[in-house]
């Protein structure tokens, strides 16, 4: 074997060994990409949901109100 071949055999497998690497980068910002889209729309979803709750719990305060204003007034 002589020296250029060595030195073409030698880059042959640095290219591939790049060409390895930057696909598994590519597919890893992909991976990294998707999981931060879904954790912002879960978020979202939790932001909802805890408005929802205040909401909730607010009517679910006026309506025990209700009953004891409503309990009081028939007590007298």
């Amino acid at each position: 074997m002589t020296l250029v071949g060595a030195v073409r055999e030698q880059t042959g497998k640095l290219e591939r060994h790049e060409l390895r690497e930057r696909q598994l980068g590519d597919a890893l910002t992909r991976s990294l990409r998707d999981l931060d889209t879904r954790t912002r729309g879960q978020d979202k979803n939790l932001e909802n949901l805890a408005i929802l709750m205040a909401r909730t719990d607010e009517r679910l305060r006026k309506m025990e109100e209700m009953v004891i204003q409503v309990t009081s007034s028939r007590s007298i």
